[in-house]
């Protein structure tokens, strides 16, 4: 484990678990729950998530990371920002649970070509469901999901 993903951790135990009772959005009810955009949208951790995330997904050489709306938005930013302070290319985008009504339309928002190597990403998975719809719409964009990966 790296420094990086050691302090992502701590973070992660010392802010985000919460105990009690709570329904997840998978509607299972739950003794715990993660609140995982107290990390993801903070800048006493932006820079350790950003740089734990890029160095997980780097051996993997995407061309472009994100996942599910609205939890991969903020991995996806501060991991594009680290490859491009890295002077590496690596785009972003997220995916919609439906396409929007307007505009244009589309299911996946951001940076999404066909034949690119992708990474999925998400904060927390409970049945994963909004990733498996995360690897459909991606491989029907032609882009191949080449790792899934969350931080819980």
């Amino acid at each position: 484990m790296t420094l990086h993903e050691k302090n992502v951790l701590q973070f992660l135990k010392d802010h985000c678990v919460k105990h009690g009772r709570f329904t997840l959005a998978s509607g299972a009810v739950s003794n715990m729950y993660v609140d995982a955009r107290r990390m993801t949208l903070s800048s006493r951790i932006c820079d350790d998530l950003g740089y734990a995330v890029h160095d997980r997904i780097h051996p993997c050489k995407p061309d472009a990371l994100g996942g599910p709306a609205c939890g991969a938005i903020p991995l996806a930013a501060l991991t594009v920002m680290v490859a491009s302070a890295n002077g590496k290319l690596l785009e972003g985008f997220w995916v919609l649970d439906r396409p929007k009504t307007h505009g244009l339309r589309h299911t996946i928002e951001g940076n999404l070509e066909s034949g690119w190597r992708v990474v999925l990403v998400d904060d927390v998975v409970t049945t994963g469901k909004s990733l498996v719809h995360a690897v459909r719409e991606v491989r029907a964009a032609g882009a191949e999901v080449v790792l899934v990966l969350a931080l819980l």
